[in-house]
């Protein structure tokens, strides 16, 4: 992750009695393994123009301690999250109003903070009587720290805020259950609630993100055949095949489900899981990770990539890839992979630069006899490139898409006409939506719908003379639409809501 000034942080786990230290003035600065023969986390922060190192630390004390994830506020304080089985050295940093717990279990979750200086300034522990993890930490949008994660306690200490919404679990249900702890800005806890069903659910470990509108979005992977569901009028699968992914949207102010859903095909056992979600910034919500499903849920989408087969054919897993639009409507599904009955693939992480979307993992997918097992793709120029496949068991991998317009059409404002000669309202609308310009036009217009897959929905003609039109969008289903306004002077494409 970047931290506010550009400088890209890392955090892991270590052993290493002479793992590179680099002490930062100011900072929390550790540069002794906790003990011998025993696991700390790492901090590590470089400089985003050398790559030279700015800051690497060791994060523990006298047990085993793992560092599984990070994030920033829009103060640049530094958020970590994983485990420990830690009970002494140490010391829970309690600022006033925070949340602090001493250790409990025979391994617990734990959240720590630091200022923008990186100093540490905020930890404590987080669980029951057995075990728990942290498999990531998210900040939403109002700058309040969420941790996503793990739990076989039977005493995990949940919260339900007064008037909270209809997403609250007390028990732990199964033999592991994930759960969700929403902390205040200032570190009190707000909402904490164990998530699953009668058998046992594994998080993702990058499967958590929040949308424009302060929507959590959660995945992972599930064996219970109960597990809640919540059916939001777009994608939605409630049978369950013997080991699914599902994915969960909670309104994360008042805590109402908005979509809870299987993903997997009817193959048993699906085998992977669901292990990362990315939002863009038009809310499209991307998730990936691997499944051995024969008839997973794919669906083409314009000129991007597009897989519609399994490539293990059954047996072994490849990566997948799906996009949901705002109203959790499908458009795009596809498997990621090679072609042979034994290689593998899972996609384990995704991040989103502007347009574009990177996607890291690993395949055992090799050449054979000349064919190219994996989709490999050479960008030219200066990229790094390797078309070899190098390892023993596995290679890991990076994959750029470009998902600046992935439905295959984009606003645009083209020649003399911009979005200043004419409204759109309301936006978002129910029964009628209203076209006015300011002005009349020169020649007569094609006023053109698309849904947001790129299927023409709606046609007509906007007369020249004409200075507004209403068109009836009744019978539209709900969700994000494009209007496109054209003629020999201009070609202009806005987005609109249908509710």
């Amino acid at each position: 992750r970047k931290a506010g000034n550009g400088n890209p942080y890392i955090v892991g786990v270590t052993n290493s009695t002479d793992f590179p230290y680099f002490g930062k003035l100011g900072a929390h600065n550790d540069s002794l393994l906790g003990a011998p023969s025993t696991d700390d986390g790492f901090i590590a922060e470089f400089n985003n123009t050398t790559g030279s190192a700015k800051w690497i630390t060791y994060f523990g004390a006298s047990g085993n301690d793992l560092i599984f994830s990070l994030d920033f506020d829009t103060s640049n304080r530094l958020f970590i999250a994983g485990r420990t089985n830690s009970s002494t050295g140490i010391t829970p940093a309690t600022p006033s109003g925070a949340y602090t717990q001493s250790f409990g279990g025979v391994y617990d979750a734990f959240i720590a903070r630091f200022t923008p200086s990186d100093n540490y300034d905020w930890f404590t522990f987080y669980g029951g009587s057995s075990s728990d993890l942290a498999t990531a930490v998210k900040i939403d949008k109002y700058n309040n720290p969420v941790i996503y994660g793990e739990t076989s306690s039977i005493n995990l200490p949940t919260t339900n805020p007064s008037g909270a919404g209809d997403y609250y679990d007390d028990t732990l249900n199964g033999g592991n259950d994930a759960f969700v702890v929403k902390f205040s800005f200032g570190g009190a806890v707000q909402w904490a609630t164990y998530i699953g069903g009668d058998s046992i659910e594994l998080p993702g470990r990058n499967s958590i993100d929040f949308n424009s509108y302060n929507d959590l979005y959660l995945g992972g992977s599930t064996w219970s055949n109960n597990f809640p569901m919540k059916n939001s009028g777009g994608f939605f699968d409630n049978s369950f095949a013997g080991d699914d992914e599902y994915l969960m949207r909670i309104d994360g102010v008042t805590y109402d489900t908005l979509l809870s859903t299987y993903i997997s095909g009817s193959s048993f056992p699906d085998n992977l899981s669901l292990t990362s979600i990315a939002i863009n910034a038009d809310d499209e919500v991307f998730i990936a990770g691997g499944t051995s499903a024969i008839n997973f849920p794919v669906y083409q989408q314009g000129g991007f990539y597009y897989q519609d087969t399994l490539s293990g054919l059954g047996v072994a897993p490849d990566g997948f890839l799906m996009t949901f639009d705002l109203w959790d409507n499908e458009i795009l599904g596809t498997y990621f992979g090679g072609y042979e009955l034994a290689n593998q693939e899972n996609i384990y992480d995704m991040v989103i630069d502007n347009d574009f979307l990177y996607a890291v993992g690993q395949t055992s997918s090799v050449d054979t006899n000349g064919i190219r097992r994996f989709p490999l793709f050479d960008p030219g120029f200066t990229a790094y490139y390797d078309s070899t496949y190098n390892g023993n068991v596995y290679d890991g991998f990076v994959s750029m898409f470009c998902i600046g317009n992935i439905t295959g059409i984009e606003e645009t404002n083209n020649n003399s006409f911009n979005n200043n000669d004419f409204i759109v309202y309301p936006n978002p609308a129910i029964e009628k939506l209203t076209i006015k310009l300011n002005g009349t036009l020169k020649n007569d217009a094609i006023i053109e719908l698309f849904s947001i897959d790129g299927k023409l929905v709606y046609s007509d003609k906007f007369l020249k003379l004409k200075e507004s039109m209403i068109i009836d969008i009744n019978n539209l289903s709900q969700g994000l639409y494009l209007l496109r306004i054209s003629n020999v002077e201009f070609n202009s494409t806005i987005k609109f809501s249908k509710n």
